[in-house]
């Protein structure tokens, strides 16, 4: 996956070094394995719902561990504390943009007949 560079809203000097945007990595194995995923269902409980229903939790906290892990330009993270809100919003939702282009890498093409079984072939035989 490609870095993914965020362009800020303003220019920032805080750090004593002048900031107009952010260059993140992708996030890799061990960031995975370290931070784990930055959402997940979870059922709700209501009173006299037979069928559960399911809320998204997004953990503000694990994409901000990945933003400060996954940024290549400057290589502060200390750089994000600087950050107005609706740059705070942009980095979260590059971050965000990793795991939905991730996800959605996973989902196979189906073909012309609706069958999705014709893409997977084993090698070597």
């Amino acid at each position: 996956m490609a870095d993914i560079t965020v362009p800020l809203s303003r220019t920032y000097s805080e750090a004593g070094k002048t900031l107009t945007h952010l260059v993140f990595r992708s996030p890799r194995w061990q960031d995975f394995i370290d931070l784990g995923d930055i959402e997940e269902w979870q059922p709700i409980d209501a009173p006299g719902v037979t069928d559960p229903r399911m809320m998204l939790v997004r953990h503000h906290d694990v994409i901000a561990r990945y933003a400060e892990r996954c940024l290549k330009d400057p290589a502060g993270p200390a750089d994000l504390a600087v950050l107005d809100l609706v740059d705070t919003m942009k980095v979260h939702g590059a971050i965000r943009d990793f795991f939905a282009d991730a996800r959605q890498s996973l989902k196979s093409p189906t073909n012309s007949s609706g069958g999705s079984e014709k893409g997977s072939t084993t090698s070597g035989g």
